[in-house]
């Protein structure tokens, strides 16, 4: 597994952490979540713990492709705030069924 990096939403309800993980290869960049109960506190090492617990099990919920002109850190930030929006208002999207898991071969670009 190549280089993680984690985005917190704050502006959500329910809070959303967001682990994003960069290929070997550095041409693709895929997303996990973690999505936590409105009944319990938001604790940021957890909600990494648990989002890059599911990105090695492969609950990967989108890959998207990463060009020598993009900034990675800018790339990463929106694609984690449009996913943190959704996932807030969908928890299904977080803990896909393994038949609707994304294939790491399958890539979307921007």
């Amino acid at each position: 597994m190549g280089k993680s990096i984690f985005f917190h939403s704050k502006d959500t309800t329910p809070r959303v952490c967001i682990c994003g993980v960069v290929n070997e290869e550095g041409n693709k960049l895929s997303f996990s979540a973690s999505r936590v109960s409105t009944k319990t506190q938001y604790v940021k090492s957890i909600g990494r713990k648990i989002a890059l617990g599911r990105q090695e099990k492969g609950r990967i919920i989108k890959v998207v492709a990463i060009t020598n002109d993009d900034k990675l850190s800018d790339k990463f930030i929106n694609e984690a705030t449009q996913l943190a929006t959704s996932i807030a208002a969908n928890s299904k999207l977080v803990r896909p069924n393994t038949e609707n898991l994304v294939s790491p071969a399958i890539v979307e670009s921007n």
